[in-house]
C-alpha cells in the first residue's frame, strides 16, 4: 500500500506555481529553426561592419591594431542595440526571427521587456563560451538555451507570422 504525500515525509512541498502539465503548451523552436535566424541577423550586422572596416583599412595609412579591438567592442554593442530593440519590439524578434517565425517572449507567452531582452543578448556572450549554452537547447524541456533560461526567455514558433505574409500577398 502506497503512503499518501500528507504522511510521507520526503514528499515534495505544495507550491502555488502552475504544474509544467498544466502551462500553455507553446510551440518551441528548436536548434534548426533559430540558427538559420542568427545567421541572417548576423550577416544583417556582420554586412556593414565589414564594408565600414575595409573603407577605414584602405583609406588610413598606418592601421594601429588596436582597433581591431574597438570594431570587435561596437560591432558587440551594435548586436545588441539591434537585438534588443527587436525582440523588445511589438514584433517579439529581430528580422532573422521574423524571417523563419519565431518570436522572443517571456515564461508566460508575452512581449519581452527592454530589460529582459537586453540581459538575454548579454548573456548570448555565456551560450557562445564553447557553444555549451546552445548545444543544451535541445535537451531542456522548454526547448531553451542558456541564455533563455538566464533571462525567463523563450523562443517560439509563430504560425500567425506566415499567415499575416501570406494575406499582406494576396490582397
Amino acid at each position: 500500500m502506497i503512503a499518501s504525500c500528507e504522511s510521507n515525509p520526503y514528499a515534495a512541498p505544495e507550491s502555488d506555481l502552475v504544474p509544467e502539465d498544466d502551462a500553455p503548451r507553446l510551440p518551441y523552436a528548436l536548434i534548426y529553426h533559430r540558427f538559420p535566424a542568427f545567421v541572417i541577423d548576423l550577416m544583417i550586422i556582420q554586412i556593414p561592419g565589414i564594408i565600414f572596416i575595409y573603407a577605414w583599412q584602405t583609406t588610413v595609412p598606418t592601421y594601429p591594431a588596436f582597433l581591431d579591438v574597438i570594431g570587435i567592442i561596437a560591432w558587440i554593442g551594435c548586436y545588441m542595440i539591434y537585438a534588443t530593440a527587436y525582440e523588445s519590439s511589438s514584433t517579439q524578434a529581430t528580422l532573422g526571427k521574423q524571417l523563419f517565425g519565431l518570436r522572443v517572449v517571456d515564461l508566460a507567452g508575452n512581449r519581452l521587456s527592454v530589460r529582459t531582452a537586453f540581459t538575454r543578448n548579454l548573456f548570448k556572450g555565456l551560450s557562445h563560451i564553447g557553444g555549451f549554452g546552445y548545444f543544451m537547447q535541445p535537451f531542456t524541456t522548454r526547448k531553451q538555451a542558456l541564455h533563455d533560461i538566464l533571462a525567463s526567455a523563450l523562443v517560439i514558433r509563430d504560425k500567425s507570422m506566415f499567415k499575416r505574409s501570406q494575406d499582406n500577398n494576396t490582397s
